[in-house]
């Protein structure tokens, strides 16, 4: 162990945390959650840009084919496009769900879009990443593959829950022990024997090569979410409940932002059910002011003037001082406030300072 990972997991803030979690994985009392930052590190898209994305490859346009094997160009367009659109991604989705109206067109799509990374460079098959290559280009990614391949049958996880539609996990175990350990489950005709652990993929799951869920069964659209949410019995949120009732978890990857995980968190913390549940976040920066930025502000100020009685315009030399001091006390705040939010749905937030903490983490939690 380096010098640097020491300092990491010697943190008062850290440490105590990191011992509970070692314990409930060796006694196999650790769920992990998966999302989107997992699959980042090996070059798939995030829920945004893989809707973004969609909006080109729905599209049969004579330009396509000489753009397949750009993707990072339809990645950045795609990413741009929504964020100016000003709607959220289960709308957009929607609408280009209904646009494709057939259920197999659709499927096949939003697959091309997903692995659009993993194009030739002619845009037409998929060149496949080994299961070497692709951990030791994911760091995050193989601590996890470790932690899977580490488990026994009393040790270990007690299970994976993933939201995120790939294989990237399954890849990574292929040919090892815990290839037969661990088994990837999307629908409830799936079963798991006495010896296996699930994968559970709660918003669907569409491997590179072969089957995976139908379009009804793959949550994208507003109307999927809103139809989740409002069904207690659904089998992605069963999969939850049971996860987060009989283990603590650790969520890896995750922002939070999933409206029907953070419902399933508050309503199960009001129960005796409730296990205490552990998230990854990121330090929040303080964001640094450009001469640019400063006049927008003064601009906005100016405009907002007559709006505001008794206000004025400051015009003194510690202006880009007193700024920036208020940024500090927000971004101090906007912490303490995260803090807060967390605490209520029982999860304990876990603060690194950059996400390349986080596989130094996985493994202590391992040894």
């Amino acid at each position: 162990m380096t010098g640097s990972e020491k300092k990491i997991l010697n943190r008062p803030e850290l440490k105590q945390h990191i011992e509970c979690l070692s314990e409930d994985f060796h006694k196999g009392h650790l769920t992990l959650y998966l999302g989107a930052g997992v699959s980042r590190g090996s070059g798939l898209p995030n829920w945004n840009t893989l809707i973004a994305t969609l909006y080109y490859v729905a599209v049969d346009a004579d330009w396509y084919p000489k753009w397949k094997a750009y993707p990072n160009y339809l990645y950045a367009l795609g990413e741009w496009l929504l964020s100016r659109s000003g709607e959220s991604p289960e709308v957009a989705t929607g609408k280009v769900a209904s646009y494709f109206g057939s259920r197999t067109g659709f499927e096949n799509k939003f697959k091309e879009a997903l692995y659009l990374p993993w194009k030739n460079e002619f845009g037409n098959d998929l060149s496949l990443p080994s299961k070497e290559s692709l951990r030791a280009g994911n760091g995050l990614l193989d601590a996890v593959a470790k932690l899977c391949e580490a488990t026994k049958d009393a040790a270990g996880l007690h299970a994976v829950v993933t939201t995120n539609y790939d294989s990237l996990l399954e890849i990574s175990l292929k040919g090892g022990c815990a290839d037969q350990k661990f088994k990837p489950i999307w629908k409830t005709a799936d079963m798991l024997t006495e010896s296996q652990k699930g994968i559970f993929h709660v918003h669907g799951y569409l491997p590179p090569i072969g089957k995976g869920s139908p379009f009804d069964e793959i949550m994208l659209t507003e109307a999927q979410y809103h139809g989740a949410a409002n069904d207690p019995y659904s089998w992605s949120n069963l999969t939850l409940i049971q996860c987060f009732s009989t283990s603590s978890g650790l969520m890896v990857g995750m922002s939070m932002a999933d409206r029907n995980l953070r419902r399933l968190l508050h309503a199960l913390q009001r129960t005796p059910l409730r296990k205490r549940q552990y998230v990854f976040l990121k330090e929040p920066d303080v964001p640094i002011m450009t001469p640019c930025d400063r006049d927008h502000v003064a601009k906005q100020a100016q405009e907002y003037l007559e709006s505001f009685q008794g206000s004025g315009i400051k015009h003194h030399h510690n202006l880009q001082e007193d700024m920036e001091y208020i940024l500090n006390e927000l971004v101090r705040q906007e912490k303490s406030m995260a803090m807060s939010a967390m605490d209520e749905m029982g999860v304990t937030p876990l603060w690194v300072n950059d996400y390349s903490e986080i596989p130094v983490i996985l493994n202590a939690i391992r040894a």
